[in-house]
């Protein structure tokens, strides 16, 4: 799902339409819908911090974006390096929430008026490039927990243990 929203964000910037506004979000709605899926259980990789800062803290307010998309580097990035210099952003202005706040600003004809100004459409194809990577991030994570429990049937049991814990907790 990340991958598709990383792809219908550089063709609406492309080319913005209504229809390749219509793709992004539904490619934004689809990722979240798989983050949410995973979230419920933080436990080992899905605990990690940055997850936080890129999936679930409030975006900044509007004006607060706009200004920190004007400070999008200038170039096309690689996925990881739009991620190590996107985790270095203040929190609200990095991942989902931000990505939501530029798509779904308004009317459609509002949110394409959003996009069209200066770097904010180059900063909505970042953002979406972070997402993509935490979430390869999550998966190189989760592929090594599951080949460690391969070798170690305890491996896994730490992370059950800090789960059922916080459960208790009521966290």
């Amino acid at each position: 799902a990340s991958l598709q929203l990383n792809a219908t964000s550089q063709q609406l910037c492309n080319k913005p339409s209504t229809e390749a506004l219509s793709s992004a979000r539904k490619a934004y709605l689809d990722t979240l819908l798989t983050w949410r899926t995973i979230e419920v259980a933080p436990i080992g990789p899905t605990n990690n911090i940055n997850n936080g800062r890129v999936f679930e803290l409030p975006a900044a307010p509007l004006a607060t974006l706009i200004e920190q998309g004007k400070q999008t580097p200038n170039h096309v990035m690689v996925d990881a390096e739009a991620h190590h210099h996107g985790i270095k952003l203040p929190d609200g202005t990095i991942g989902l929430p931000v990505i939501a706040t530029l798509l779904f600003h308004g009317t459609p004809k509002q949110t394409l008026q959003l996009l069209k100004q200066e770097k904010i459409c180059a900063y909505l194809q970042w953002q979406s490039q972070v997402v993509a990577r935490q979430i390869t991030i999550q998966q190189y994570e989760w592929s090594g927990l599951s080949r460690g429990a391969m070798y170690d049937m305890s491996y896994p049991g730490q992370f059950v243990a800090e789960y059922l814990s916080k459960i208790i907790a009521g966290a």
